[in-house]
């Protein structure tokens, strides 16, 4: 809450609007890779704190995984192959088919509990 009203005025000035598939306009200082100043980070920015979280915590984390288990979730949730294959940016649904509607453990419970009620 603090940063909101310290960097208020700020992040009004950074502020930039995205087109959201149905086509309103969404802010970028809503958006999850949105630093409390307004600033969009890239993937030069997520470059640091990656290299601290390997070096620190010894995980082998990138961002990109969370751009995985994002789209992994939404499968999940049986979310329509072409909305997720929109929202994950890919050209081709065949990527999308093949990345994110992997075979899960709660895609998995959810098949068998279909077959018990058959």
């Amino acid at each position: 809450m603090k940063d909101s009203v310290t960097y208020a005025a700020v992040r009004q000035q950074k502020q930039r609007f995205i087109e959201d598939l149905d086509g309103s306009l969404i802010s970028c200082t809503e958006l999850v890779n949105c630093l409390p100043d307004g600033t969009i980070q890239t993937v030069n920015s997520m470059k640091y704190p990656t290299r601290e979280i390997k070096s620190k915590l010894n995980i082998n984390f990138k961002y990109h995984y969370l751009r995985h288990t994002y789209g992994t979730l939404m499968a999940e949730m049986n979310t329509p192959t072409h909305l997720l294959c929109n929202q994950m940016g890919h050209g081709n649904i065949h990527v999308t088919q093949l990345y994110y509607l992997a075979v899960s453990k709660t895609g998995v419970e959810v098949l068998q509990n279909n077959l018990n009620l058959l």
